[in-house]
């Protein structure tokens, strides 16, 4: 939603989808709050995967997520929401595609 937003107003269409959206610094701190969230909930379920002693492979590939995160919420510090967006889109895609990937060949 940031970054659609973020691009009606920077090419001066604003279309319908506009006018629905919240605005766009509640967005930047929904996407903040959003992300310290996911990371604290996946840090969580990391603990509980060590402790139950799930398959080694996934966890490592939760452990390299929880990286992708980590320095998401440390480049929010530094860059601008936009970039964030951006970021945090990718990096849910690679998650997603990851993940499905690890268990197409891996089946358990």
């Amino acid at each position: 939603m940031y970054l659609i937003q973020e691009r009606q107003l920077k090419t001066h269409r604003l279309r319908g989808l506009f006018f629905y959206l919240p605005p766009i610094a509640d967005l930047s701190v929904a996407i903040q709050r959003l992300l310290l969230a996911g990371f604290v909930l996946l840090t969580v379920g990391l603990l509980c995967g060590f402790e139950v002693r799930v398959e080694w492979s996934k966890v490592i590939w939760g452990v390299g997520v929880w990286l992708i995160y980590g320095g998401i919420l440390k480049a929010d510090q530094w860059t601008t929401p936009r970039r964030v967006a951006q970021l945090s889109v990718a990096a849910f895609s690679i998650t997603l595609a990851t993940l499905w990937g690890l268990n197409f060949l891996n089946p358990a």
